[in-house]
């Protein structure tokens, strides 16, 4: 697909979507911090409508009860996709899910145990990414909460200025862009299908979106509280499984380059992202 086709029918999108913003949130075991994930959610300051798409991945503690509690007292806000059986560990991804369930103009996302520390951060982005058409996402810093909860300031993990089209689509820009931080236009109906395999979304999205513009750095509308949880589902992983979740993700990466035949981005991708990778994996 040509970026000014994969523009024209993510425009063609935003003049029939019915929200403005798509809010999703993936959550697993998050009875401590679900409620504080979801209070700063809606106590948003935000002129336009919006939704929140919960996906509970079949808890067993008491985040169900607690999500339905949220539910009763917020109808037409706040919808549960709740799983019988967990699915993260068969290795069905929970994003695409969200992602189909989205109907927003735009979509932003945050983690169960995650926490948006601004009550402006979605106005501030949704009225940038209105006003200047040519970037496809905007992020913001991120804090780092420990598991005593308090905030480390040297624990950031995203990149702190813009990233341009060419840096995304050449998916090497230097940095993390973490999906709580981002709203972007919703592209949800264009994702290829790799997305739909990648082990790492947040490694993922930013450089798909490097087809639609650039990404802003807006540091008014942050931060984010990037919860260091033992238990979450990337931190919880052995230094061996975080190595091979990279490894897969840039291996899904390097087959979506090949299917697009782009061998010049593929020859430049092997080369700077995903053989240092295979060394570092291999020399474990």
């Amino acid at each position: 697909m040509t970026r000014d086709n994969a523009v024209a029918m993510m425009k063609k999108f935003q003049t029939v979507a019915p929200i403005k913003v798509s809010i999703l949130v993936a959550t697993y075991n998050h009875e401590k911090f679900i409620s504080d994930c979801l209070n700063a959610i809606i106590t948003q300051k935000t002129r336009f409508s919006m939704e929140i798409i919960v996906h509970d991945d079949a808890s067993t503690d008491a985040t169900p009860e607690i999500l339905k509690k949220y539910v009763d007292q917020y109808p037409g806000l706040i919808s549960v996709i709740c799983q019988s059986k967990n699915i993260f560990n068969t290795g069905q991804k929970v994003w695409p899910i969200l992602h189909r369930a989205a109907k927003g103009e735009y979509i932003a996302y945050c983690d169960g145990d995650d926490i948006w520390l601004n009550q402006s951060k979605i106005q501030l982005q949704v009225d940038f990414l209105e006003k200047y058409i040519d970037y496809s996402f905007s992020f913001h810093a991120s804090v780092g909460i420990t598991t005593n909860g308090s905030f480390d300031d040297h624990r950031s993990l995203n990149l702190d200025r813009d990233i341009s089209a060419e840096e995304l689509l050449s998916f090497n820009f230097g940095g993390s862009v973490l999906f709580g931080s981002m709203v972007h236009r919703n592209i949800s109906g264009l994702l290829p299908p790799e997305f739909n395999l990648t082990p790492n979304g947040d490694m993922f999205m930013p450089a798909l979106l490097g087809l639609f513009g650039a990404g802003k750095y807006l540091h008014a509308a942050g931060p984010l509280g990037y919860r260091n949880n033992p238990q979450g589902m990337f931190l919880s992983k052995s230094a061996n499984n975080k190595m091979r979740t990279v490894l897969r993700t840039r291996l899904m990466i390097l087959v979506y380059l090949l299917r697009s035949e782009d061998d010049k981005r593929s020859k430049k991708f092997v080369e700077q992202n995903l053989m240092p990778t295979l060394r570092q994996w291999y020399q474990a």
